[in-house]
């Protein structure tokens, strides 16, 4: 390829980046990996061969885990001045964005290089700070789909430094070179490719100068990646210091104009809440009467700010604020006196999708420095209870309550889109999220399960109560299964099914350790009980925990299929567990036309009552 597409790309008399040429040496091949928060927030992997450097951008990153193959799309060749560039390209410029030199090192091929590029099967090896071993390029159809086919896989091969478990991009996310995440280089700006005669130090490094705004540490990724989770994501703000945002407070003017409407009454700021949960519907409304969120994947947290303080609430009540140090003072620097907010404390991976698995390493590792807190409601603000407010009225607050948070800041505000539901979820699902929760426009905050919010799952994913285990066999350290089920309509457990994957060592041996204090003799589950078939050999458990798990449907026995395990959900009180299916539209509608009558005999006895 060379470098004729390099150049075509850029105009050089407007950006100082390196025009580059073929060159030739001796040394060792180079080999490197840029994280680049551009349009996408991407890793570009860059191999040395015949005086440039051969380029893959991968979404996701390299993974160490044989199975994992990553789509790699090839680009343009690089010149080989570009491989130890770290800092800032300005939006408008080709790939503007934030430049992490993640890894670096050499590489040898196995065999021809250029023969198994044509071939469309590179295999080659690895010295790198970071990424080690055997690997492979697959190019997508081998060498019958020609060199004009971009689409390749990146691929660990299994030697001694294959490993499975979370992803290396997680577990080493910050720069070989500087040791800097992504918003530190951005903040500090120390080299930038740019204009020509209108950005300093172009592309050349610079003194690093020590911060003097006191911005508190972003979380790793840009705030772009984490906004991609939202469903129609807005440009991020430009930068401003953290300290001089975090003092600002909404005006008087501004909060009186928020605040117009009959329905927001003066109150006391509670000290807790009931939260609103949606209901499991089949599919996605039609029609401009609702808006969609995308589902956030975390732990579901209500917020109560009084004078700077902030104090984290869980669904079942329980201060959950000592867990989130971090957000707890990015809450604090809201532009507000007192507010109860509603939201998802979640993990955002580098693609930008809220993962649970994620959010589960973080609280093993203690890096709660990067969570981010999802607002998606507010029930009070300055004195006012706006619960009776419209939703889109009350999000229309909400947003200009996130607006004056600091650049930096990990609270972000849940977007939504209006109308098209059953687009917006054919989309969410194509973008491998969990689903969508859809909220009727002009619906007031009700706590407790209704359908003016209706959850939309793009995968059967539930919560179940661990009733037991099985003894570890095989290879399996600790034990083998979990036993897993639900309440029903009478309050009794109904075992569901063994669910024996997703586990790593990490997590079979801190749930062997919560085993140990919920030990008993006789089952919990109403239907399965004694020594025989489903039950040989189990240790039972009181039903206290609560696990997350994902499978594909239910048998014909009602027993779960290929369940998976993806964390113990503490958010959640057991007895809460239920078996929850979906409703379908004329359900829905049922459900609305039944609980419409309901409130205006409700009204009607009220304003007897009154006239009495």
């Amino acid at each position: 390829m060379g470098l004729r597409e390099y150049h075509r790309k850029r105009d050089f008399r407007k950006t100082p980046e390196p025009r580059g040429r073929r060159a030739s040496s001796h040394r060792q091949l180079a080999f490197l990996v840029q994280k680049h928060d551009a349009s996408h927030l991407h890793y570009d992997f860059r191999l040395e061969l015949d005086g440039v450097l051969k380029s893959w951008a991968v979404p996701k990153g390299p993974d160490l885990d044989p199975s994992q193959k990553r789509l790699a799309m090839q680009v343009e060749d690089h010149p080989l001045e570009y491989g130890d560039f770290e800092g800032t390209i300005p939006q408008g410029q080709y790939g503007g964005g934030t430049v992490m030199l993640w890894d670096r090192g050499t590489w040898e091929p196995i065999g021809d290089a250029n023969e198994g590029l044509r071939e469309g099967r590179l295999k080659f090896v690895l010295h790198g700070e970071k990424l080690k071993g055997r690997w492979m390029l697959v190019r997508r159809g081998g060498h019958k789909s020609g060199s004009e086919e971009r689409h390749w896989f990146l691929f660990k091969e299994r030697d001694e430094f294959a490993e499975t478990g979370e992803p290396i991009t997680d577990t080493k996310p910050l720069s070989v070179a500087t040791g800097r995440d992504l918003d530190e280089i951005a903040a500090q700006s120390d080299r930038v490719w740019g204009p020509a005669g209108k950005v300093p130090h172009n592309g050349r490094k610079k003194k690093r100068a020590a911060s003097r705004t006191g911005a508190k540490r972003a979380v790793p990724g840009s705030k772009r990646a984490a906004d991609s989770s939202a469903v129609s994501p807005g440009q991020s703000k430009r930068a401003a210091p953290a300290k001089a945002q975090a003092k600002r407070r909404l005006s008087h003017s501004t909060l009186a104009k928020l605040l117009a409407h009959p329905a927001a009454k003066r109150a006391k700021l509670p000290t807790s809440q009931s939260v609103e949960l949606a209901t499991l519907a089949k599919e996605a409304p039609a029609g401009n009467d609702w808006l969609h969120e995308i589902k956030l994947d975390g732990y579901r947290m209500l917020c109560r700010v009084d004078k700077a303080q902030a104090r984290f609430i869980s669904r079942n009540g329980h201060d959950w604020t000592k867990k989130f140090p971090e957000l707890a003072q990015a809450v604090g620097d809201l532009p507000i006196e007192q507010a109860m907010l509603d939201g998802e404390v979640v993990a955002v991976d580098p693609d930008g999708v809220t993962r649970f698995q994620a959010l589960q390493n973080i609280f093993q590792t203690g890096r709660t420095r990067d969570l981010v807190y999802y607002v998606f409601d507010i029930l009070h603000l300055d004195g006012r209870d706006v619960t009776g407010l419209p939703l889109e009225r009350r999000k229309e607050i909400l947003k200009a309550v996130v607006d004056g948070s600091p650049q930096a800041s990990p609270i972000r505000y849940c977007d939504h889109i209006v109308g098209t539901g059953p687009d917006v979820f054919a989309q969410a699902c194509r973008m491998h999220l969990e689903g969508i929760v859809s909220k009727r426009r002009e619906s007031s905050y009700r706590p407790g399960r209704g359908v003016g919010w209706l959850k939309i799952k793009c995968s059967r994913r539930e919560e179940f109560v661990v009733g037991g285990f099985t003894p570890q066999s095989g290879g399996r350290t600790h034990f083998g299964a979990l036993l897993v089920g639900y309440y029903d309509a009478d309050k009794k457990l109904i075992y569901a099914g063994r669910v024996g994957t997703g586990f790593n060592e990490k997590t079979l041996a801190s749930l062997h350790d919560k085993f140990a204090k919920l030990r008993q003799n006789q089952s919990p589950f109403a239907n399965l009980s004694g020594t025989t078939g489903q039950a040989r050999g189990v240790h039972w458990l009181k039903p206290l925990l609560v696990a997350e798990v994902e499978f594909s449907n239910w048998t014909f026995d009602q027993l779960l299929r290929h369940p998976s395990f993806q964390g113990l959900r503490e958010d959640k009180p057991a007895i809460e567990i239920v078996r929850d299916e979906p409703i379908s539209p004329s359900e829905v509608r049922a459900l609305q036309n039944q609980k419409s009558s309901q409130r205006r005999r409700n009204g009607r006895k009220k304003a007897e009552a009154a006239a009495r």
